[in-house]
This record gives structure tokens, sequence and C-alpha cells, in this order.
């Protein structure tokens, strides 16, 4: 057997008919029989070529210097790093600048900004969601004083005469062509797994930048949102994976036995394979450390659940039972979007009844000198608890971005005990809230990744007190439900990286296990330290 890199585009196996060799080529990706070459040729990859070495380890099968070329694809050790970064930061800055394609996966609040910014090489391009490109540009400017980043405001004309660029996503469809016109030494994608969906424009025009660029860097907290196929989307953008292995990696890793047609509608595989096979792979090309690997750098963040019952009580009931008689009329004809509004209805309802017990629990914390981040994914209730607390701001996806970063810095740099009024997704990203120590939740998203960065706002690497992360819930509500769909989906990354932060693993058993009791008001703390806050009487503890 003879295995070559041909035309540096496709790994070559040559060996006389073995049914076994067979089978193991065609474990790679996409193989394909060369007639004119007497062979079976697999296009080149980073992770064709991890697994090549994997199934065929013997060097005396490679050709000269093949198996050399075949590894995976290392740049130059930076000389130096700003001295601004902590130690573990740099650590992670040295990983990523070593590579030509990572994605940055440490645990929410540890400085995933500066790492890449310091193991970037400019001129570079970051892409970031729109709330955060100003908090990028601080950034920047912290790490490297003579370095000037400009920011693409529109779908037309000149772009800013900078050598970095920060542009957010929504314009990269219309502005993909002039960004290729220019060269780039590091692309930065902030938030990769937004770009999970490999059909969107946004993500297609972001493939063809970083498929130019010889560095490109993803920064994530949560790599997995919903299924292990969200995986693939980010893998093509570092350059992991070819856009065409998207059919491979779905039946190689997610289970999927669908045959490769083309529909309009398209089902996403939501299974996991070959899971220690993927686990060690993306050890080479993803840094992930959790909250345990950083606890000497990290103060401990305390959670507790809150049952208390909702102050609309009947008109909650009331939509319950319309909803589920519709269901019942419906059966399987009923539209999934339609039941995601009703859903949604529901869960905005259970947190406008639990208003009332957050106000009661804010107005203490505030009494006792304290800052408070209060969250919820809808805006009434938000709006409710404006009207009812004073010396508040309010963090949304209607602020404008300037505003936005205005208010971040006068809620940091406050002495008079301030209430943070966040959605949880418009403000669960780029921001720092560490002069609160307090996050009250209202309600429970759909994917556990938003909460994970919302306790990040308060629990990060400038944080040096304890933190607490208070979830209210109610009984005979959507939250045992929404509970069940976190735990599914956490237990991916927990899966995919053997473990790390147990949040919402374990302790969403004993959630459930609580709402189905028979007291509504009692609570259950998720550690065993003691809360700061008695949330049952509002009585302030010793921390």
């Amino acid at each position: 057997m003879k295995i070559l890199l041909h035309d540096d585009r496709t790994i070559l196996f040559q060996f006389p008919f073995n049914p076994v060799l067979t089978r193991q080529v065609k474990q790679l990706p996409n193989p394909q029989w060369q007639p004119p070459l007497a062979g079976w040729g697999v296009p080149y990859s980073p992770l064709a070529a991890y697994l090549t070495h994997k199934y065929f380890p013997q060097q005396e099968v490679y050709e000269s210097e093949t198996h050399a070329r075949l590894a995976p694809p290392q740049r130059p050790a930076p000389t130096t790093f700003p001295d601004s970064l902590f130690d573990f930061q740099r650590d992670g800055a040295h990983f990523l600048a070593t590579k030509t394609g990572t994605i940055a996966n440490d645990c929410p609040g540890s400085g995933k900004t500066r790492q890449a910014l310091a193991a970037a090489e400019s001129p570079t391009l970051v892409i970031c969601p729109a709330s955060v490109v100003y908090h990028w540009r601080e950034e920047l400017k912290a790490l490297y004083p003579h370095r000037q980043a400009g920011i693409v405001r529109g779908r037309r004309g000149e772009l800013p005469n900078h050598n970095d660029l920060i542009c957010s996503p929504g314009l990269l469809p219309a502005r993909c062509r002039d960004l290729l016109l220019r060269t780039w030494g590091t692309v930065i994608v902030d938030e990769i797994h937004e770009y999970r969906n490999p059909d969107a424009l946004r993500t297609k025009a972001l493939l063809a930048i970083s498929t130019r660029c010889p560095q490109v860097l993803g920064v994530t907290g949560t790599l997995i949102v919903n299924r292990i196929a969200d995986l693939f989307a980010p893998l093509a953008i570092i350059k992991q994976l070819r856009p065409k292995d998207r059919h491979w990696f779905e039946v190689r890793y997610c289970g999927k036995t669908q045959p490769r047609v083309k529909t309009a509608w398209r089902q996403t595989p939501d299974g996991f394979t070959h899971e220690e096979e993927l686990r060690s792979y993306l050890k080479t090309c993803v840094l992930h450390r959790t909250r345990a690997d950083l606890q000497r750098f990290l103060p401990p963040l305390h959670r507790q659940a809150v049952t208390v019952p909702l102050a609309n009580q009947s008109e909650y009931a009331q939509t319950v039972s319309t909803t589920t008689e519709w269901l019942r009329l419906c059966g399987t004809a009923a539209p999934p979007e339609t039941k995601m509004i009703k859903l949604n209805k529901l869960r905005r309802l259970g947190a406008i009844g639990k208003v009332p017990a957050v106000i009661d629990v804010a107005k203490h914390l505030v009494a006792a000198g304290e800052h408070v981040v209060i969250a919820c994914s809808f805006l009434t209730p938000l709006r409710q608890l404006e009207a009812a607390l004073p010396h508040t701001i309010r963090l949304d996806g209607g602020v404008p971005k300037a505003r936005r970063q205005a208010l971040v810095t006068y809620f940091q740099q406050s002495m008079q005990p301030q209430v943070a009024l966040c959605s949880i997704l418009a403000a669960g990203v780029g921001i720092t809230l560490t002069r609160a120590r307090y996050v009250l939740i209202l309600d429970l998203p759909w994917s556990p990744i938003y909460l994970e960065q919302l306790e990040a706002r308060i629990h990060r690497e400038t944080q040096t007190r304890e933190c607490y992360s208070y979830y209210f819930l109610g009984q005979d509500t959507t939250d045992p439900q929404m509970l069940a769909v976190l735990r599914k989906k956490a237990r991916w990354a927990n899966r995919l990286f053997e473990g790390g932060d147990a949040v919402f693993i374990d302790p969403l058993a004993v959630l459930v296990d609580q709402l189905t009791s028979a007291n509504p008001t009692t609570h259950t703390p998720l550690v065993t330290t003691a809360p700061a806050v008695d949330l049952t009487t509002g009585s302030t503890m010793a921390a």
C-alpha cells in the first residue's frame, strides 16, 4: 500500500484489491475511485489528514515527506504578547496563534476577545454581532493603543480606510465582494456558533471570505447550541472541513440515515456517533477550558432555584386550557411554527407572573447596597420592572449600539446601587457587568448556552467577589418542560468535551423534582454553600 498527496488537493491511496483496506478508506470524507491514478482519492482537509494518520499510522506506507505534510499545519509561535493578559489568557493566545484554524471555546467570562486579538495577525477582520462592535474596538485599542479599527456601517460605499475592520454579520452578504478585495492576515468570527446553518446567506458569505484567509479564529463560549450537527458549519469556517463534506459529516458523527437528496425541507439529524474519534480530533483545533480548569482565576459562582406562585395564575391557567384544546383538535397537523408561538406566549405569561416576586428580592438587594442584573427574554416584564424599581438601565435589542456601551460604562462606574434590566439574548454577549454579583433570571430560554452567557456577564475574569445566580421558576407552568429541553441540549456539550461545566445537567433533575413538589414557595440550593440572600424572606445573609 502507498499513500501520497497528489497535487496538494487529494490524498491518494494505492493498493491491490483488499476489502479491509477499502472499508477503512471509505470511512474517510468523500472517497472516490480515481481510474487514471489507479487508487482511491480523498479530497484534502485537515480532518481527512487526521483520520488518515489515525487509520494508517505506519509511516512506511507513506510516500517520502507525505506523512509530515499531512500533519496539522502550524504557524510560527509569537515571541511576545501584551502585558495586560493574564497567564491563562497568554497560554490560550499561544494555542490560537500557532494554528491556521481554531476556535476559542473557553468558558464564558474568561476573556476570549483579548485572547483572539492577541493571537491575530494584522490586518485583521472581525465579524461580530452589531451590539458589540464598539466593545471589540475598545478591546483592540486597549491591547494595541497604536492600532485603530474601522467599523463597516452600511451596505454600500467605500470601506473605512483602516488596516483592521469590524463588520456585523447582517452586512456580510452585501459587503462580501468588497471585503474579498482586501488582504487579511486573520479573520476573527465572534459567536461562531451563530453560523451553524450552512445554508444561510451570511454563512455562505463568511465561508467565501475565510477560505481565502491564512488564519481564521472562531470565538464562542458555547460551541453546541442544539445538537452535534451544529458543529459542521463552524468547522468549515475555520477550514477544518470542506463545505462539500456536510453529508459525510452528518452520516459519520450525527447518525444521519436518510439518502443525499435535495428537497425543500431538510431534516437536521439529532444523533451522536463515533464520539471518541470526534472528541480526540477537536482537541487539535478547539481550545476548551471549563470553569473548573480556570477556577484558580475566577471566584465561586453559586446557583439557586426559587419556586414562586404566579401573580396571574388564573390567566395562565386559562391560556393553558385554550392551548391544550387547540393541540387536541389539530393533532399532528399543527404547524411547528404555531406550536412555538403558543409555547412562547405561555413563557411570556409565566415571566410576567413572576415580576412581583422579583421586585421584592431586587429591592432588598438594592437596599443592602448591591448592584443587580435582572434578565428576561421578553420586553413586557422588563418594562414592568423598570417602572417599579429606581435607578435602572435597560439593555435590549432596541438600544442603539453607541448608547448601549455608554449604559454599560455608567453601570460599571456608578457608586449608587443600580439595577440592569437585560434581555437574555441581546445582552448575553460582549458586555461586562462585574459591578454586580447577583443575577435574577425570570424565564428559561430554548438553549442552555444563553444562560451560561448571561451568567458570564457578572462572573468573568475581572470579577473579584463571589457571584450568585437565582432562577425564578413557577409551578404548573412550562418551566419543567423547558428544563427537560435544556437538560437534553446540555448533554451534547458534556458528551463532546467529556464533562466540563456540570451546569444544567444534574441540577436540572433537582429542579424538575422541586417544581412537582407540594410547596410552591420552597427553594432548593444547587450548591452546598449558603446563598447570600434568603429568597423566602428577602433578608440579607452573610456571604
